[in-house]
């Protein structure tokens, strides 16, 4: 076998094959539909497979050298390829969809340090290869290399040491790469929970059996609770005594410290809002179904009159020339659309149980909020008196009220919805040259600062003072059955769970969270976090945080709408969460990197874009803003399966010491061939002593014209 022996041949070999590697789990997401629990443990752990083949490959071509600074330099040379490439196409991902499939791998393994084992693995490989090449140093930097007079002559026996040496580095080498596999296997075997449990109806006395897992019944009576309250926007009357009946179950439950902390929001809510338009033809104005765009601008009770005018989907070249300044706008907001297909291309897991899943394609809830936030900014600064937005694409679920957005961001401009069929009519009768006059109607009261939203959450001690946080959010735009009665009702189960059991028999401190701001921006997350910043959050290991338990209406209101699941890039982690839903039977659930396109578009994402680890599982069925959320709505079925399954997975997380939970897969990666590998093959490389035989090629000695020793050069 000839070896590359010219660091340029190295390097394009060695990119060549880092390439190849990278084009891997985009491969399989696109040629596999990644249900099965074994490609989900690959990908969790891929981000290790990469350094370590380039580490190998490079062992295998570079073994030979003549002194161990040319054999580090070139072994590191190749690991340093890899990361430099993904430290490359990392940041160009937006630009081409090549770059983000060729990044994947570092999506899946997490981004973190990648410059800097960038600069450690290539620096190093750089300056060692040139350090070896030149024999900067003494003499003894080298291993004894036949000369061409010698190189015939029979090569002496290694002494009984050095082959000591080398028989020990085998088998460590053995061992450190059978680990790899070995913790993989270990963190993905269904693990049997340690606590003992009974069900509802079991013989015997249940309290000598053990806590009652969450039944389907239980989940569904918080849930009704909580629906009960109505519309629980964030600082409402309904919501405060939803933050109080929270508070009231868990000391029920029996939590020794529950807690209520109050966060100052800017307080925002509708009492009136109207569209009426006339088209000049005589029978006069003409009132549409609309629905307000929250915390846009008030207006006086009168509200705006301005001529209409169509800006297309809002672009700046939609409208570029036009005067808009002091008119009313009907701009496009057009349908975003999520596709399991594509989707399960930059996760772990794809899980579909039934296989029916294949083609699945739905509007995402928050696409027309995305796309009015996106050209608002434009539409403010040309001086637009009012916005009208044509929702495409939103189905016919009732009367309107797509409550979006919401981030709780006070806007001057009044902003309304309607809907598709009576912005077409505007459109085709604007374009047919019609003069148009709209009147805009919102008033709204306005308090900014005066809101209040309530965190409630309770403490439950364990053995280890280190804690998972378990959470949801309480408010809601409506009753809201999904959004997130059905995230509060497991939370609820599983906290009355967990206060039945012993402190000692809790692996970690637990702590249930609540939080009510989500509907206006999620102040109270940060808050929180800055709040516990040297108590709950310095001792946190995961945000374990649980939403919407959802059907598929209006599209198949028998049927699950698909759910993601977000995590931290810990392949630990992600193998027990891949082997809850797997075992458990948790259909048309997608597990998602946090470094996705995606982002961590949960209650949990201001934890995460902190820096905090997360398990995020949350749906995104198409009425979730709308008042078309009722109970019926909700995945009733799935209710008792899913608090178990979050029993089983908390469990299985209690058996795993913390040191292993916390690393991302680049972390490990880097320090596995850093600290374990390299060492290994320096040893092994320097037990060989003078004269090894069994060289594929042999290097020679030759002469430069003036008689000198010629030892190599970068070119090889």
């Amino acid at each position: 076998m000839r070896r590359p022996h010219a660091v340029w041949v190295q390097v394009l070999l060695f990119l060549l094959f880092a390439v190849v590697l990278s084009a891997v789990p985009a491969l399989v997401g696109l040629l596999a539909d990644k249900s099965g629990l074994g490609l989900s443990l690959f990908l969790a752990w891929y981000g290790i497979f990469p350094p370590v083949t380039l580490f190998l490959l490079g062992w295998l071509f570079y073994r030979y050298e003549s002194n161990w600074l040319r054999f580090w330099g070139r072994v590191s040379l190749g690991v340093g390829i890899w990361f430099s490439l993904q430290a490359l196409v990392t940041p160009l991902a937006e630009a081409s969809l090549v770059f983000r499939l060729l990044s994947l791998p570092t999506v899946l393994a997490g981004d973190n340090w990648l410059w800097l084992w960038t600069v450690i693995f290539l620096g190093d490989g750089i300056c060692l290869t040139v350090a070896g090449t030149y024999r900067l140093g003494a003499a003894s930097l080298t291993r004894d290399v036949p000369t061409a007079a010698s190189a015939s002559e029979p090569a002496s026996e290694p002494a009984p040491g050095r082959t000591r040496i080398r028989t020990a580095v085998t088998i460590a080498a053995i061992v450190l790469l059978a680990a790899v596999p070995a913790l993989v296997v270990w963190s993905s075997v269904p693990g049997t929970p340690r606590l003992p449990t009974s069900t509802p109806g079991a013989e015997g006395d249940p309290a000598s059996l053990g806590p009652r897992l969450p039944s389907t019944e239980e989940v569904w009576s918080y849930i009704v609770d909580i629906y009960s309250f109505g519309p629980r926007r964030t600082g409402s009357q309904a919501a405060l005594a939803t933050a109080d009946y929270l508070a009231s179950r868990l000391t029920g439950f029996g939590f020794a410290d529950v807690r209520v902390e109050t966060v100052d929001f800017d307080y925002w809510e509708a009492s009136r809002w109207r569209v009426s338009v006339d088209d000049g033809s005589g029978s006069g104005p003409r009132d549409l179904e609309c629905f307000y765009v929250p915390y846009s601008g008030p207006t006086a009770p009168e509200g705006v009159t301005a001529e209409l005018v169509y800006v297309g989907t809002g672009r700046s070249e939609d409208w570029a020339g036009t005067d808009v300044a002091g008119k009313v706008v009907l701009v496009d907001l057009p349908p975003v659309e999520v596709a399991w297909d594509q989707l399960k291309i930059f996760g772990y897991l794809a899980y579909d149980k039934t296989g029916r899943t294949k083609g699945w394609s739905r509007p995402y809830p928050i696409g027309w909020m995305i796309h009015y936030l996106s050209v608002y900014p434009a539409l403010e600064e040309a001086g637009v008196a009012g916005i009208i937005g044509v929702l495409r694409g939103y189905p016919d679920m009732g009367p309107l009220s797509y409550y979006a957005p919401y981030d709780g961001e006070l806007r001057s401009v009044p902003s309304l919805y309607i809907r598709e069929r009576e912005g077409q009519r505007l459109v085709e009768a604007l374009q047919g040259g019609a003069g148009v006059t709209a009147s805009v109607v919102l008033e709204a009261a306005v308090a900014p600062g005066a809101g209040r939203a309530p965190v409630v959450y309770g403490v439950l001690p364990g053995r280890s003072e280190t804690n998972l946080i378990i959470h949801s959010h309480y408010d809601s735009p409506w009753a809201s059955g999904v959004e997130d009665s059905s995230g509060v009702g497991v939370v609820l189960a599983l906290a009355r769970y967990y206060a039945a059991v012993p402190a000692e028999a809790r692996d970690r401190t637990l702590v249930f969270l609540f939080t009510g701001s989500h509907m206006v921006g999620a102040p109270t997350n940060p808050w929180f976090i800055e709040s516990h910043r040297e108590d709950i959050m310095a001792r946190n290991l995961y945000d374990i945080a649980i939403e919407h338990v959802a059907d598929d209406f209006p599209y198949d209101d028998e049927g699950l709408t698909a759910r993601g699941a977000f995590v931290t890039e810990n392949p630990v982690v992600a193998s027990i969460f891949a082997r809850t839903v797997t075992t458990r039977g948790l259909d048309r659930t997608l597990i998602f990197p946090t470094g996705t396109p995606l982002g961590v578009p949960t209650d949990a994402g201001p934890f995460q874009r902190a820096g905090y680890r997360v398990v995020s599982l949350i749906s995104g069925p198409v009425y979730l803003f709308d008042a078309a959320d009722t109970l019926d709505r909700v995945a009733r079925d799935e209710l008792g399966p899913m608090a178990a399954a979050y029993v089983d997975f908390i469990e299985r997380l209690g058996q795993v010491p913390d040191f292993l939970l916390r690393p991302k897969v680049n972390l490990l990666a880097a320090l596995y061939v850093l600290v374990l590998l390299t060492p290994l093959a320096l040893a092994g490389y320097l037990s060989r002593g003078p004269g090894y035989a069994g060289r594929p090629v042999v290097m020679t000695t030759g002469t430069r014209k003036n008689g000198g020793e010629l030892h190599g050069s970068i070119g090889g």
